[in-house]
């Protein structure tokens, strides 16, 4: 289930320059809401998720979108953004059925929460929960990204190499990742092929998480719109769940046209 949460920019706190890497400390900030809200939940999650059957590997079922701020400029030279609107908004989608209306209007109205580092840093008031309706899922959809799609593989030495989606490998990458998901969530194995689409040129995307610190990483991601054909419940991950990798870090969020 998606839900859109409409944030009010508290200009007169600390101002409403916020870093363009702001990613890990909003996923850092849905983290401590959802641990306040249910302890228990908030600890499986992080530490577990749902394990694939084979790989052991696990996954965080939920996604959520860059903030979209309808009026913003860059400051020349720098990673900062000026937020210039007043109201900004991002989705956030569960595919677990834990996340009823009541439950995540619950948890998240009224909450006020920062975002930024020890250089700049902006206040945000929730102003509203608002569920989405779902789509109609057909085999065949046309999406496009609300944050960067990362797609990674390993090379001969071991060192990871963020796909291209024009790479080669690209189609078959996202289907393993999609496969080894739905096995991680339902529990058994689904034999199926999908195929992709670009519809738009990708625009690359470099995000840095944990800015500034020891663990400071660097991650590849794609912008761009797609069509692409797989089965239905595929179709209802890649909207709920993200599609590509680090989904539960805000990357791989897509709306339908």
């Amino acid at each position: 289930m998606r839900f859109l949460i409409k944030l009010n920019v508290n200009k007169n706190k600390y101002g409403n320059i916020l870093p363009m890497n702001y990613q890990y400390e909003l996923s850092s900030t849905i983290y401590k809401i959802l641990f306040s809200a249910s302890e228990e939940y908030a600890k499986w999650l992080h530490d577990n998720g749902y394990r694939q059957i084979d790989s052991g590997k696990t996954f965080k079922m939920f996604n959520f979108s860059r903030l979209y701020i309808p009026q913003s400029k860059v400051i020349k030279g720098s990673d900062r953004i000026v937020i210039l609107s007043q109201e900004v908004s991002f989705y956030i989608s569960f595919l677990p059925d834990i996340g009823t209306e009541k439950f995540i209007t619950g948890i998240f109205s009224n909450r006020i929460f920062n975002l930024g580092d020890s250089k700049s840093k902006v206040a945000f008031e929730v102003l509203g929960v608002e569920a989405e309706p779902s789509p109609l899922y057909n085999e065949e959809m046309e999406c496009y990204s609300l944050s960067p799609i990362v797609i990674s593989k390993k090379d001969e030495n071991g060192y990871k190499k963020y796909l291209s989606p024009h790479d080669c490998m690209y189609e078959d990458a996202l289907e393993i990742g999609l496969k080894s998901k739905y096995e991680a969530f339902y529990g058994n194995k689904l034999n199926f092929k999908i195929k992709f689409e670009l519809l738009t040129e990708p625009k690359s995307s470099l995000v840095t998480i944990k800015s500034g610190t020891p663990e400071e990483t660097k991650v590849r991601g794609y912008n761009y719109s797609f069509k692409i054909t797989a089965p239905i419940e595929i179709q209802n991950m890649i909207y709920e769940a993200g599609i590509g990798e680090l989904c539960s870090q805000g990357f791989g969020c897509v709306k339908v046209k």
